[in-house]
């Protein structure tokens, strides 16, 4: 979430690259996955269809 929280809005593929991932960004959907079921409230999705845009959710203080 941290590094997502770094680099912004940006798509599984950006995100992948930032992660290591290279190209391939299967691990990064499983993660994001994850983290839909998981803390939905954490992950911002914009987008219905691709390519979909994520961004950690701002926090409400």
């Amino acid at each position: 979430m941290e590094k997502l929280k770094e680099i912004g809005r940006c798509s599984a593929a950006e995100w992948a690259r930032a992660m290591g991932y290279g190209e391939n960004r299967n691990g990064v959907t499983t993660v994001i996955k994850r983290i839909k079921k998981t803390m939905p409230d954490k992950l911002q999705i914009y987008y219905n269809t691709r390519p979909r845009l994520y961004e950690v959710a701002r926090e409400e203080n």
